[in-house]
């Protein structure tokens, strides 16, 4: 997530991918700082959305069987 695109990534952008019937899950990395915006399909529409900041541990991704580092995703980036 940008800080110049983040409200449509997160608004309209996040909606769209979200009304697609064969999405399970939908995970926005923050730029700004380190974290993942994680939202995962429940029964029916409904979506339960979390954040997980750096330190906090790992993502599960369910639908591929897979778990991910936070702190492996931020591994190389440098702050400005």
């Amino acid at each position: 997530l940008s800080p110049g695109t983040e409200a449509y990534d997160k608004g309209p952008k996040s909606e769209f991918y979200r009304s697609l019937p064969s999405l399970k899950q939908l995970l926005l990395v923050q730029q700004s700082s380190p974290g993942v915006f994680s939202s995962v399909r429940q029964t029916g529409d409904s979506w339960l959305t979390s954040h997980i900041p750096i330190g906090e541990g790992c993502i599960e991704v369910p639908c591929l069987e897979l778990s991910l580092s936070i702190e492996e995703m931020y591994r190389r980036v440098t702050s400005p």
